[in-house]
């Protein structure tokens, strides 16, 4: 939903996400990108409903990885994302890049916060504001200022272990396509203001 991949190009052989970001589903729905070259074991039997007295999976995809009922609110939001993007993905990107090299400029502007993105497609921009962690920071965001960010370890602990971050964690802003400069610089104001009580 951010840039553009091509799964044909033969550098691709398994590609797993989150449908919700940046494709617009709705949350609760991954999707499992499969090149011919690669087989992928299903981890349940049954219940797949095409073959209801067969106790394993089917040999064909998608029922040979689908067990049970599937989750077909966030499939059709999946797929309403998906025409979305399709004739937007330019715009989507060149405007993330335009959003994230905008708040991190400005971020890095100032004293005592430290980013550690640059301007991306995809929307990310992550910081720091030096005494406090990551947690604190998010919280008094969202308590103080109604700004939803996300404080902690993002699910990527070898990251935080690199770049000596793994006391304190990183505050992740993560830009939407409907995201305003309104909004982008509510968010560099409070945390200018966060930043000079530390």
């Amino acid at each position: 939903g951010h840039i553009k991949l091509n799964l044909k190009d033969g550098y691709i052989d398994a590609l797993a996400l989150a449908c919700h970001k940046g494709l617009y589903s709705i949350q609760g729905l991954g999707a499992l990108l499969l090149s011919e070259n690669f087989n992928v074991e299903p981890l349940f039997q049954g219940g797949t409903g095409t073959e209801s007295f067969n106790p394993y999976q089917p040999d064909v995809y998608p029922e040979k990885l689908e067990s049970g009922t599937l989750n077909l609110p966030a499939i059709c939001s999946l797929e309403e994302g998906l025409r979305y993007i399709e004739g937007n993905l330019s715009y989507v990107s060149e405007r993330l890049e335009q959003m994230t090299e905008y708040l991190v400029k400005k971020l890095s502007a100032i004293k005592n916060v430290t980013v550690y993105s640059r301007k991306n497609p995809v929307g990310i921009v992550s910081f720091a504001i030096k005494g406090a962690s990551s947690s604190e920071i998010s919280e008094i965001l969202s308590q103080k200022y109604n700004i939803a960010v996300r404080g902690g370890y993002h699910c990527a602990p070898l990251i935080h272990k690199m770049l000596n971050t793994e006391n304190e964690g990183l505050v992740r802003a993560s830009l939407s396509l409907h995201n305003s400069k309104r909004e982008a610089n509510a968010l560099i104001s409070a945390v200018k203001e966060i930043a000079s009580c530390f």
